[in-house]
């Protein structure tokens, strides 16, 4: 992967000059034979320039490149916006309002799930290759959380009271109490409740630790020394069905 994130930044580079930018990190021949094999899956091209030389460029028609420039541009284009965002807050000594920041991250939060459609959707659909796919996702969900990060620490500099951590998950929290009330009922319409249930386990399980950053939405009246998070959906589904009794 080093190797075709170094063809992206300097194409048209000869495969001898690949080879020497690896020096001391990578075996000769093992920057040789990850060429030989980015060239046969179509990820890169190589152009004769002579029968000495050869230009290696990445391929503008495959998908891992594609990727992996868009997710440069897209990390370039976004660290300069919040740059500029600093800058006019230094100059003119103020915080930056709420409603800015939730620009932002929903600017963020979009891309993300383009980026999750596309994995789910497009790409086992064009691709073939298991390897090629792995290194598809291998390549995404890091670089979006290194962009992330990035976003994070221009904000924090900005003297920003948003937690963007909390705004993200707002925005994403799908599995409210209205929505687990309505999930409930089509259940019990179709004769399908105990498989339902189920499935509500296991991703309750992945979910709940989230939820804390969300409950203010749905419980009114919270005190700071009750603020333990549900161990159930049903737990959460029971305190806002009492609530709106």
């Amino acid at each position: 992967m080093e190797v075709l994130k170094y063809i992206i930044k300097n194409p048209n580079q000869t495969e001898n000059k690949i080879v020497i930018a690896f020096k001391g990190i990578y075996a000769r021949l093992s920057v040789r034979k990850t060429i030989q094999y980015l060239s046969e899956n179509k990820i890169i091209k190589v152009k004769k320039i002579n029968s000495n030389q050869h230009e290696i460029i990445p391929d503008s028609k495959n998908l891992l490149t594609n990727l992996m420039q868009d997710l440069d541009n897209f990390e370039e284009k976004t660290i300069i916006l919040v740059t500029q965002l600093e800058k006019v807050i230094n100059q003119r000594n103020i915080n930056v309002d709420h409603d800015t920041i939730k620009t932002l991250y929903f600017i963020y939060q979009h891309q993300i799930l383009m980026y999750l459609l596309h994995a789910l959707f497009v790409w086992p659909s064009a691709i073939k290759d298991d390897e090629l796919l792995s290194s598809m996702y291998l390549t995404l969900f890091p670089k979006l959380r290194n962009i992330l990060n990035k976003v994070e620490i221009k904000i924090s500099l900005s003297n920003s009271k948003i937690d963007m951590h909390r705004s993200l998950t707002d925005s994403f929290f799908g599995l409210t109490p209205h929505v687990l009330n309505e999930i409930v009922e089509k259940s019990h319409k179709y004769d399908i409740n105990p498989e339902i249930e189920k499935v509500l386990d296991v991703i309750w399980k992945n979910s709940k630790i989230f939820y804390p950053e969300i409950r203010h939405r749905f419980e009114k009246n919270i005190k700071q020394n009750n603020m333990t998070t549900p161990e159930t959906w049903k737990e959460v589904l029971s305190k806002w069905n009492n609530n709106n009794k």
